[in-house]
């Protein structure tokens, strides 16, 4: 086995784990919005409720209010930032089956029970998957965030420390 395939597999291996762990924060920080947004309009359309009960005045105004409030909510899955929730979720869930995977071939390359041929077939397939996964979950792309970017690298080396005491960023 030659130790270049092996380093061709690990260095694909490694950006997997540092997808899944920026997707993951991605999709949090999606979540956040997510949520920030769902109790804003349960604030409004119940103030809106609980206001116009209480003063009796201004009903149209109050009405209005809550019908914006109740579309708000009716539209939710239709808005942008839902939907790519949704997809980073399911990226998520997608890129980490896919490392568990690489993981169990990657113990096979290291011991080179496979031969090259088997490493550059399944380096390939790894590479065309996560390829696959990323537009199929979020086809317009992932944004760019480099803090983001950052602590994810920092979190796949520690997890690659932790599990095979191998430092992978300097």
């Amino acid at each position: 086995m030659e130790n270049r395939l092996q380093d061709l597999y690990w260095a694909e291996l490694v950006q997997l784990k540092v997808s899944c762990e920026y997707m993951r924060r991605y999709r949090d920080s999606l979540g956040t919005w997510v949520t920030r947004f769902a109790v804003i309009r349960a604030v409004v359309a119940v103030s809106a409720l609980g206001t116009w009960a209480a003063v009796k005045s201004y009903p149209m105004l109050w009405g209005g209010i809550i019908v914006a409030a109740q579309i708000a909510d009716a539209c939710q899955n239709a808005l942008p930032l839902a939907s790519r929730y949704r997809g980073t979720t399911a990226l998520v869930v997608a890129l980490e089956a896919l490392l568990i995977d690489s993981q169990m071939e990657w113990e096979d390359i290291y011991a080179a029970r496979v031969d090259r041929d088997t490493v550059v077939e399944r380096r390939h397939k790894l590479m065309q998957l996560r390829r696959e996964a990323e537009a199929k979950c979020i086809p317009n792309g992932v944004p760019a965030r480099k803090t983001l970017f950052a602590l994810a690298e920092m979190d796949a080396a520690t997890y690659f420390m932790a599990t095979h005491k191998i430092r992978i960023f300097k």
